[in-house]
């Protein structure tokens, strides 16, 4: 099974397709998920790592859930739990979702080096769980307020909330590597280049999500709430730039994901969201071609959702209602790469050091 899923991962963006091998091991995961040993544990984490990248993302994290629970239960290699650590934390933060691991279990992490691009990772999970812990708070007491008294100061918390994590996440950029940091992904020599575009996507993912509300709040509220509460702070300048920082995120996002294999929609529906409230942008050009080339990638690599692609359609006619969005090249039929004499004209070159431990000794 987890040839099967490590072939699944690498097929992402390649002329065949992951989803019969997915759906097999998916066939399968009640059976290894008995297993209660480490090697059904890496299985299972692998097979929520290939739903994830193909769009199924509530049934990755109920996965990775699995995964964790088991993981809890037997005695695991610290490399193991580092990886699954890591993975369940980004996730967590992605979905707004409470982590599947309790902070009690930190103490499992093994030895972590800051000069190795897992390390690098897994701090930035470990960052983004408290972000994500303290933005999941600030959002649950909003939905229970009715008070109107309250509900501002709860917004305005939110404000807070948002400037000294995004504060927080610059100063954990700056102190990456330079080889490995997000800001510097075109810089990075042979060796580290992919590890850094994996760290660099997370990094403005975050960004992303913690900065995208700016764009639905107009100029004149955003400086009151900067006088409010962020006159003397130093993170000021992040609220009141949020709209451009969330902009140029989502253009990182997509230039970074289009030389690889696709793109992310909300990415496209940030960049596209910027567009329509500052039409005057000088980027504005250069963006619409952006939003249409990604939006292409994405159709391509997901051929059969047919939702996704009138939803691009619509969303590339927004921002640019002389030019229909071109349409999708053909899905590619399935031949399965297990059976190829040859892996090396698949065209692959992978480096799956980042989830080493979960490519490596026993397979089921």
């Amino acid at each position: 099974m987890q040839i099967y899923l490590a072939v699944a991962v690498g097929a992402e963006g390649k002329s065949i397709s992951a989803q019969p091998l997915i759906t097999y091991a998916k066939s399968m995961l009640g059976h290894v998920a008995g297993l209660q040993s480490p090697s059904a544990v890496k299985a299972v984490a692998l097979l929520s790592v290939a739903l994830k990248q193909t769009d199924e993302v509530m049934s990755a994290w109920h996965v990775l859930g699995m995964a964790v629970r088991a993981a809890l239960s037997i005695e695991i290699d610290a490399r193991t739990w580092n990886t699954l650590y890591t993975l369940d934390k980004l996730m967590a933060f992605e979905l707004g979702r409470p982590s599947n691991i309790d902070e009690r279990h930190d103490e499992r992490l093994g030895e972590i080096c800051h000069d190795h691009p897992s390390g690098v990772i897994t701090n930035l999970a470990r960052l983004l769980s408290d972000v994500g812990r303290r933005c999941l708070a600030v959002s649950q007491l909003e939905e229970k307020e009715s008070d109107v008294d309250t509900v501002a100061d709860v917004i305005l918390n939110k404000v807070r909330t948002t400037g000294e994590s995004c504060q927080s996440l610059l100063r954990w950029a700056d102190q990456v590597p330079f080889g490995l940091r997000p800001t510097n992904d075109l810089l990075s020599d042979s060796g580290q280049e992919w590890p850094c575009r994996y760290i660099s996507a997370h990094y403005y993912s975050a960004l992303l999500l913690l900065t995208r509300n700016s764009l639905l709040i107009n100029a004149e509220a955003r400086e009151i709430a900067v006088e409010l509460v962020a006159s003397d702070a130093a993170w000021k300048g992040i609220i009141r730039n949020g709209a451009t920082i969330a902009a140029n995120a989502a253009r990182r996002m997509l230039r970074l994901e289009l030389e690889d294999v696709g793109a992310h929609l909300s990415a496209i529906l940030v960049l596209a969201l910027f567009i329509a409230t500052q039409p005057s942008s000088r980027l504005a050009a250069s963006d619409i071609k952006l939003i249409e080339s990604a939006s292409q990638a994405l159709v391509a690599s997901n051929p059969i959702d047919s939702q996704l692609a009138c939803t691009l359609a619509a969303v590339n006619s927004l921002v640019d209602p002389d030019h229909a969005m071109s349409p999708a090249p053909a899905a590619q039929p399935y031949s399965d790469p297990l059976l190829a004499s040859n892996w090396s004209e698949l065209g692959w070159d992978w480096d799956m050091s980042i989830f080493d431990p979960l490519f490596t000794q026993e397979s089921q």
